[in-house]
């Protein structure tokens, strides 16, 4: 099977690069632009996670976040095709989307914390809990179960 290169992935990475730059108003843009040509649910996963993280209002911020988990839970835990992008740091296909729902969870736990919801913001940490077996064995597994396990 011929490796393919995924835009959306690649807009992603190339918006962490700019991130790590310091140029967060461009990585803003280039998320952005992911979410404008994402078409499947996988794309739409990803592309809502990276805008996510870049809105100040936390309410719009946990608006993100569900519709990223909302295309999450679409692809029915299905393996995605491999895709390359110029990154490993986007969430690897390989593993389909499962490695990719304790982060989502953790995000809007944090996102219902900060708006004082805190019995939901609960619920949101105890799915992190149990989805924490679908971690790869890399930094991102590693970084995302050392803020499951300060829960």
């Amino acid at each position: 099977m011929k490796n393919v290169v995924d835009p959306v992935s690649s807009l992603c990475s190339s918006g962490m690069e700019c991130e790590f730059a310091g140029d967060f108003k461009k990585a803003i843009s280039l998320y952005k632009k992911a979410w404008k040509i994402s078409d499947t649910s996988y794309q739409k996963c990803v592309a809502a996670h990276y805008v996510a993280r870049h809105q100040k209002n936390t309410k719009i911020k946990l608006q993100w976040n569900l519709l990223s988990l909302k295309n999450a839970r679409k692809t029915k835990f299905e393996i995605v095709n491999p895709v390359r992008s110029r990154s490993r740091s986007v969430i690897a296909a390989s593993n389909g989307v499962k490695s990719f729902f304790p982060s989502l969870y953790i995000n809007i736990g944090q996102n219902y914390e900060s708006l004082n919801k805190i019995k939901i913001a609960k619920k949101y940490y105890a799915l992190a809990e149990k989805n924490i077996k679908y971690l790869p064995k890399n930094s991102y597994g590693s970084n995302i179960r050392k803020i499951i396990q300060k829960r």
